[in-house]
């Protein structure tokens, strides 16, 4: 028989707050995460039209619909304009110093306690997150996680390109990344989602948790 599996979403579910602002604040400090905010705010209004036009012209949306998919440009834009050129090596040890940092700091106190109900009636836990794999990756091991889906870096000669390998881990997208994790068999009996990202995820699921 398989496991059920239940499926944790990350910003505003185990943590208190978003996680992606703090973790490129924590790499490239806070002059280079605002810059690349207010690069990307200047390209609001554009990548909005572009969004749009996708949603009536394109096939079915991937992301979620407009919000989904101005979502990713957007994410996409300050991640190019902060982790562009750092080698993976560095970013590597950053990701997992700053998901120390966000268990001590950021983590909703019922987290832990939520995860271990799961893992001692033996349960396969997959955290799901349109935040970076790269420092969801450490979380795995320090939650006990049987594994983890996130957004992933494109890589050049061990350097980061800036760009988003694949589409962002959010929306339908990330239902698609769970269901390709799934092992023969397998179901997602209960999800825990907070916001737009996690709609499609929690749909699916047989047990749902909003977490407000």
């Amino acid at each position: 028989m398989t496991a059920p599996v239940v499926v944790f979403d990350l910003d505003g579910t185990l943590t208190l707050t978003d996680t992606s602002v703090p973790f490129l604040r924590f790499v490239a400090g806070k002059r280079a995460a605002w810059s690349g905010l207010l690069s990307a705010g200047a390209w609001a209004l554009p990548d909005l039209l572009a969004s749009l036009a996708a949603e009536w012209m394109g096939p079915p949306p991937t992301l979620g619909g407009v919000g989904g998919r101005w979502h990713g440009l957007l994410h996409q834009r300050v991640a190019a304009r902060t982790l562009r050129g750092r080698p993976w090596a560095g970013l590597q040890s950053a990701g997992s110093d700053f998901a120390d940092r966000m268990l001590r700091e950021n983590l909703r106190p019922d987290a832990r306690g939520r995860i271990e109900e799961h893992r001692s009636q033996g349960h396969r836990l997959l955290l799901a997150s349109g935040s970076l794999e790269l420092y969801l990756e450490p979380l795995r091991g320090l939650l006990g996680f049987d594994a983890v889906l996130g957004t992933r870096l494109e890589l050049r000669d061990g350097v980061a390109t800036g760009r988003f390998l694949g589409l962002p881990c959010w929306g339908a997208e990330k239902l698609r990344r769970v269901r390709e994790a799934l092992r023969p068999g397998e179901e997602i009996v209960h999800a825990y989602g907070d916001g737009p990202g996690d709609r499609a995820l929690l749909a699916a699921a047989r047990h749902v948790t909003w977490v407000r």
